[in-house]
């Protein structure tokens, strides 16, 4: 079974706002956890549509360099697993997000 990722990020909304913003549109909960190899807090979602969503921050590695380095302008990232496609819709019409990555993996 093929498996895709999504990244989406934020250039406008900090970490609670987007998080907020997600919860409000995809009717979600998140748990708040926190991982230096996340960068510190972020917030995790398991739910219908959905295997699994992160919000984080594109934070700066033990290196000095941005975790997604193609996309410095964006503060907060969004990694979203196998979303299907109502919730593809709900997060492409979010107006504070943009799609910045697909990859899928047989």
């Amino acid at each position: 079974m093929a498996h895709s990722y999504y990244l989406y990020g934020s250039k406008s909304l900090d970490l609670q706002a987007t998080r907020d913003s997600l919860i409000s549109s995809l009717g979600v909960s998140f748990s708040s956890r926190e991982s230096d190899f996340k960068g510190g807090v972020y917030h995790l979602a398991r739910a219908q549509g959905f295997e699994k969503m992160t919000v984080e921050v594109n934070w700066v590695d033990e290196d000095g360099e941005l975790v997604e380095q193609d996309f410095p302008e964006f503060s907060v990232l969004i990694y979203v697993t196998n979303p299907d496609e109502p919730v593809q819709s709900v997060l492409e019409e979010e107006i504070s997000l943009q799609c910045l990555r697909i990859e899928s993996v047989d």
